[in-house]
């Protein structure tokens, strides 16, 4: 009985050491993701609404807004936001990223950013 006390007991502390190192692994590369995610939100918020070029968004699009939303659903889009005018200053983006990992070992990183900007004509929040 001793014996499996003392084999469980170091099972159990080797999975906590390796829990917490896995932790703290996520957290140091989280704070480099959400940098680099944040450059990139600004970057296609400027390239994009520069002059509202749909094709720029397109180009830089994620998988998943490619299969929600047409080409000629952008191009409408952007039709209506062209109202706004040219891009004067992005004041800059705020969000987040998240790593999740499943059990399969397949994972995802998605962001969610907010980028404050002024246009010609009026002021907005571009969401990504």
């Amino acid at each position: 009985m001793r014996r499996f006390l003392f084999w469980f007991g170091a099972f159990a502390a080797v999975v906590t050491v390796l829990a917490i190192a896995g932790f703290g692994y996520v957290a140091y590369v989280g704070r480099g993701l959400d940098t680099g995610a944040k450059q990139y939100a600004d970057q296609v918020v400027n390239a994009a609404t520069a002059r509202w070029d749909s094709e720029e968004l397109l180009r830089q699009a994620s998988p998943n807004l490619l299969k929600s939303s047409s080409a000629e659903q952008v191009r409408d889009l952007f039709g209506m936001f062209a109202m706004l005018g040219p891009l004067q200053e992005n004041r800059g983006c705020e969000g987040q990223t998240t790593t999740m990992v499943s059990v399969t070992g397949q994972g995802s990183v998605t962001g969610r950013y907010a980028c404050s900007v002024r246009y010609q004509k009026s002021e907005a929040t571009v969401q990504l």
